[in-house]
């Protein structure tokens, strides 16, 4: 428990400029976080699309791609500035596998007719 707290205070610590509120996961192997920022959460139909940050304990960072999940599927794909996908797959690990559960399972994202 006191590894989960100082991990929460690192993250919002850490973030600077991105010190909006995130939700976040972590392996519990690794300590590589993943996180989004649910105020960021979009959706149309069974896509969600948010804004990622990655790091570890000691802090994250805001990813530069957007997050995309099929929350039907269940994959996590990013995508660049372009909209380009240059990664989709269903997670393996447990922790972004939680993290798909947990952006899937948000409440009222804002409508994105353009996110297809």
């Amino acid at each position: 428990m006191k590894r989960a707290v100082l991990f929460a205070i690192g993250v919002f610590a850490a973030t600077g400029a991105f010190a909006q509120k995130l939700s976040c996961r972590q392996d519990s192997d690794t300590k590589a976080a993943i996180c989004y920022e649910p105020r960021s959460l979009k959706g149309n139909g069974d896509l969600r699309s948010f804004t990622m940050a990655t790091g570890g304990p000691k802090g994250v960072d805001k990813s530069p791609y957007l997050g995309v999940v099929n929350c039907r599927v269940k994959y996590l794909e990013l995508r660049d500035k372009r909209g380009v996908v240059f990664v989709r797959q269903i997670p393996q690990k447990r922790h972004v596998r939680d993290f798909v559960y947990d952006v899937c399972n948000e409440h009222k994202p804002k409508p994105d007719r353009s996110l297809d």
